[in-house]
């Protein structure tokens, strides 16, 4: 969790705090403009991470899973107020961001 945003560059900030039963809150700054919250859970069985966003620009899950040496990731959000006007530039904005991100864990070079 400490190095999220060297890989997903549209969060600029992730502070969390664990709580008791290892529910980790986690309040969210992104590059776009805005902020949010969210509930993280880590699953080392499944090796999945789940970001349920609660609070902010949008509302919704993103998950973050290895399966058979590949590392995946899937969104389902909805967007707020004035962002859900972008509608179609968000969905591209986020599968070129996932895109990027998941090639910056895998050690691949991507642009900016």
């Amino acid at each position: 969790m400490d190095d999220f945003t060297n890989y997903w560059h549209g969060t600029k900030h992730l502070s969390y705090t664990v709580k008791d039963g290892g529910v980790i809150e986690a309040d969210v700054v992104f590059a776009f403009g805005g902020s949010g919250h969210a509930n993280i859970q880590i699953d080392n069985s499944s090796r999945t991470l789940t970001i349920r966003y609660l609070q902010g620009p949008f509302k919704g899950t993103q998950r973050i899973w290895v399966e058979k040496g590949i590392i995946a990731s899937s969104w389902s959000v909805e967007f707020n107020g004035v962002y859900r006007l972008l509608g179609g530039w968000n969905e591209k904005h986020f599968r070129q961001g996932t895109t990027n991100a998941l090639r910056r864990l895998c050690g691949e070079t991507t642009e900016a």
